[in-house]
């Protein structure tokens, strides 16, 4: 706020700033962007991988793992898609591996096919039962194993 008779000029707090000579207030950084220290001059843009989600931050916020951040100045982070998974501060999700898969979205990590399952292709949302007759003793399975001659499943 303005002040008159000053006998100094104050800094902008952590979080504002004013960029114009004579200015009688400092304003808050616009969302995706910080001004780190007192005394700012401008706003940085956050990095990917992170974000800025309310108004006079001070500092980015990392992307929780199971969501990415994938720009530059972002004010939100975007939860992975069903079948992908990523860390924290990701700038994108990767593809579950065969073997796993994920159903839900802005998860961390994949599940592994349970036994009796088989997931084929990378980045599947489902796990497929073994056909009669095939089996999966493990777990994380990417095929079905024929069951020899006097066996059955």
């Amino acid at each position: 706020f303005s002040v008159r008779g000053a006998a100094t000029c104050a800094s902008c707090e952590a979080g504002k700033t004013t960029a114009s000579t004579g200015a009688s207030t400092c304003l808050d950084c616009e969302l995706g962007r910080i001004a780190s220290g007192s005394g700012s001059t401008e706003c940085s843009e956050c990095e990917s991988g992170s974000f800025i989600g309310e108004l006079g931050s001070t500092s980015c916020t990392l992307a929780t793992a199971g969501s990415f951040v994938d720009v530059t100045g972002a004010s939100a982070e975007e939860q992975c898609p069903p079948g992908t998974f990523s860390g924290s501060s990701a700038t994108a999700c990767s593809e579950c591996p065969v073997g796993f898969f994920s159903e839900s979205p802005g998860l961390s990590v994949c599940s592994s096919a349970s036994a009796g399952h088989f997931v084929a292709i990378e980045g599947a949302v489902f796990q497929s039962e073994c056909l009669e007759g095939h089996f999966a003793a493990g777990l994380g399975s990417s095929a079905c194993t024929p069951c020899d001659p006097g066996t059955y499943a």
